[in-house]
């Protein structure tokens, strides 16, 4: 096309607006909710075209439905909330997608250091203030200043093909899980701390996947972040272990306390199944092999909930290499096959009070087990 001709399509082959919902369908973007406020009340509605704009200053554009009630909120007053979703708040987008209702209720809204209202629970949010605004066919396109921002850990939530889903974010998980083995065997140094790019050449790992994996483990509490993007791996202590033990002990009575005797015939035949595997004579003496099966079992039993989020915050306290890396450093040796037919035991013990429908009895099965694994990080445990 000649510089200057028109761009007008040919109207036999202009696009449907059916077609090019599909097509665009394709492009997975983040899910956000966008808050403000007029006389005390709040609005907020879901959206999905938002995008950061530029750095310096941090700015951010989103488009708005002329005929949304939020969208004419922020126009009057200049000023909206950002609130990035998680990977579990699906629900979230959909009550703030319809119209009507109170779409607030129920939920924890506080208020950002600019006095806007926000999501407690969102992955991320910021306060923004609208330098200017476009009208663009059917949608009003506002470009803003964010004023202020905050984010805690987590996955985000993707719009894709008109589904709300989990990104899976491949890469990033790979990694996160390797340095978190490699921490748990204590692979890096603990005198000095380092930079994302030296721990990335150490094991030969991409730069991005390594922040984005040191980011989640701070919060777990393995490392610490430290200025200038540098990070420390924190000493494995009996306390630090002791606090996830008692995190995981929590997670599995509330797990128990959740199904309410409700796990299926099915369910508990394939828990009987993971506690079997944990039998020490089944793995000829190799602790790595009878530790995963460990893990296996906990995480099927925490997983009867049928909480996804649940599972994964009990991964994160993955407790059995700690142990294990702790009793090394103590040079006490590693978990003998007392402990684990000990462990073993208890695992049966805890299917058959679940099969009989004796929460109380698996309450205590859960208690004992756990006070024997906090008994034998104990120097004389």
């Amino acid at each position: 096309m000649e510089r200057g001709q028109s761009s007008e399509p040919d109207s036999d082959l202009a696009l449907t607006p059916e077609e090019f919902r599909h097509v665009i369908g394709h492009f997975a973007s983040g899910v956000t909710i966008i808050t403000s406020e007029l006389d005390d009340e709040l609005f907020g509605t879901t959206a999905s075209a938002v995008s950061s704009l530029a750095l310096t200053p941090p700015m951010v554009l989103i488009s708005m439905n002329v005929e949304s009630r939020t969208g004419e909120v922020i126009a009057e007053t200049k000023r909206f909330g950002l609130n990035i979703l998680s990977d579990s708040q699906a629900d979230l987008a959909v009550r703030f997608a319809q119209k009507g209702g109170n779409k607030f209720e129920g939920l924890d809204v506080r208020e950002g250091p600019r006095g806007l209202p926000l999501l407690a629970d969102a992955l991320a949010s910021l306060e923004c203030s609208v330098t200017d605004q476009v009208r663009a066919a059917t949608h009003i396109v506002f470009l803003a200043r964010v004023d202020s921002a905050a984010a805690a850990a987590g996955a985000p939530l993707a719009y894709f093909r008109g589904e709300f889903g989990r990104l899976q974010l491949a890469r990033d998980n790979q990694v996160l899980e390797e340095l978190r083995r490699r921490i748990l065997n204590r692979e890096l140094p603990s005198e000095r701390s380092l930079s994302v790019e030296e721990i990335a050449e150490r094991f030969d790992l991409p730069p991005a996947a390594v922040h984005y994996a040191l980011l989640h483990l701070s919060f777990d509490g393995l490392i610490a972040a430290e200025p200038q993007g540098r990070f420390l791996m924190r000493p494995l202590t009996i306390e630090l272990i002791e606090d996830a033990l008692m995190a995981r002990r929590l997670i599995e009575l509330g797990t128990v306390a959740a199904i309410n005797d409700s796990a299926s015939a099915e369910q508990l035949a394939a828990l009987r199944e993971l506690a079997e595997r944990t039998d020490p004579g089944l793995h000829g003496g190799q602790v790595e092999s009878w530790v995963k099966a460990y893990a296996d079992f906990h995480e099927g039993l925490v997983g009867l909930a049928g909480s996804a989020s649940a599972v994964e915050s009990f991964h994160r306290l993955n407790t059995p290499p700690m142990v294990l890396s702790l009793a090394t450093e103590r040079a006490s040796g590693r978990p003998g096959r007392e402990s684990a037919s000990r462990a073993y035991a208890d695992h049966l013990e805890l299917v058959a009070a679940l099969e009989r429908k004796e929460a109380n009895r698996a309450f205590a099965v859960i208690d004992k087990h756990y006070q024997d694994s906090a008994a034998f990080i104990r120097p004389n445990g």
